[in-house]
């Protein structure tokens, strides 16, 4: 845990020592008023890659509770991750984050309505925030458990620290009961055998330190053209005009993805996935497709895709994060890195190099072969 994380979490803690007692009896009553059912509701607000990550949650959840209903809250860009991951398996409640108050922290009354409406006899709250907090503080339930801040932890039955795991899945998989390593085969996405040749490239990341160079990626993309089918992917508005204008003139392919769907839609059946450390790689992943990543200040060992299909590079330096740490020094590059040299000192051969074995492992054919 880096210092930053470490203060946050024991201030929490000193705070929990009066909120917690207080929790737990206010929780105390509310199970007086519980009702019985074999309903579950699975809180999952997240970013694009997390929703991934909690996947194998809900398909151990699907597999222990074969009979009861399950459903899911989570934000309008993640539906149609768990719309392809389950189908009608589980039911799915989008939740527009602009309604929440407090800066995007505090749910309206009409979300905590809609939950105690299902009446569910079970809450897994993977999101473990202020946020997931805030839609069910008032609910009768019989059983909670949750990924929790050390100030909330007394209002749930079971609790855990994301913390104290060194990759993001498995938090997720211990909140629902499952065991990270007799249940991990619930982490592997398997890859299609029945995919296309074309190969895409994601050059953007959640922040500026772990994205490789643009310039870099262009030069990367034009040494695979000469043999593959080449196509940059990236959210729509995300590189100004004059600059697609260029990547016209220079004839570089792309395509902008204006919704989630049409995320889905571009990347499905894809022969390879090239990328930052972002969500759109993990979708890939989700989706069947080989990933090849691209890290520099945070460890992949929190979130790389799994299966020997995957792979990844990473320039490593005295500053790298640790074995037990999921980033560097400078969180991610967020807070003082003066050059993000673990991207910058990764060489467009190299990657290059290491692409081309990637992809004749992945049986993904040169254009004229």
């Amino acid at each position: 845990m880096l210092n930053q994380e470490l203060a946050r979490f024991n201030f929490h803690r000193k705070i929990g020592r009066v909120t917690n007692p207080l929790l737990w009896l206010w929780r105390f009553i509310l199970k007086i008023f519980a009702p019985t059912s074999k309903d579950i509701v699975v809180l999952a607000m997240h970013k694009i890659g997390d929703s991934v990550f909690t996947v194998p949650a809900i398909r151990f959840l699907r597999q222990r509770y074969p009979e009861s209903k399950i459903t899911v809250f989570c934000y309008p860009n993640n539906v149609r991750v768990y719309e392809y991951a389950f189908g009608e398996d589980v039911e799915i409640v989008e939740l527009d984050p602009k309604l929440f108050s407090r800066g995007e922290r505090w749910a309206p009354a009409e979300y905590r309505k809609h939950v105690q409406s299902l009446k569910p006899g079970k809450v897994f709250d993977l999101l473990g925030s202020l946020k997931s907090f805030s839609l069910i503080f008032t609910l009768p339930v019989k059983h909670i458990s949750a990924i929790t801040d050390p100030m909330l932890a007394g209002f749930f039955d079971e609790r855990i620290y994301q913390q104290d795991y060194n990759t993001l899945i498995d938090p997720y998989l211990v909140t629902v009961g499952a065991d990270p390593e007799k249940d991990k085969n619930l982490k592997y996405f398997p890859v299609r055998e029945n995919r296309n040749n074309s190969v895409l490239i994601n050059p953007f990341g959640g922040w500026k330190a772990k994205e490789w160079n643009f310039v870099k990626f262009i030069e990367l993309y034009k040494k695979l053209q000469t043999d593959y089918d080449v196509t940059f992917v990236f959210q729509k508005g995300l590189i100004k005009d004059d600059i697609l204008k260029q990547l016209d003139v220079e004839e570089i392919k792309y395509v902008e993805s204006a919704s989630m769907d049409h995320l889905f839609e571009i990347t499905d059946n894809c022969g390879a996935f090239i990328s930052n450390d972002t969500g759109p790689l993990y979708v890939a992943n989700l989706l069947g497709s080989p990933t090849f990543a691209i890290y520099g200040p945070t460890n992949p060992d929190y979130t790389k895709p799994l299966g020997e299909e995957h792979e990844y590079i990473q320039k490593i330096l005295k500053c790298s994060s640790k074995p037990i740490e999921k980033f560097c020094y400078t969180y991610g590059g967020r807070i003082g890195c003066p050059a993000f040299e673990c991207m910058n000192l990764l060489s467009v051969e190299i990657v290059y190099n290491n692409i081309i074995k990637f992809l004749k492992r992945n049986n993904i054919a040169p254009r004229n072969s």
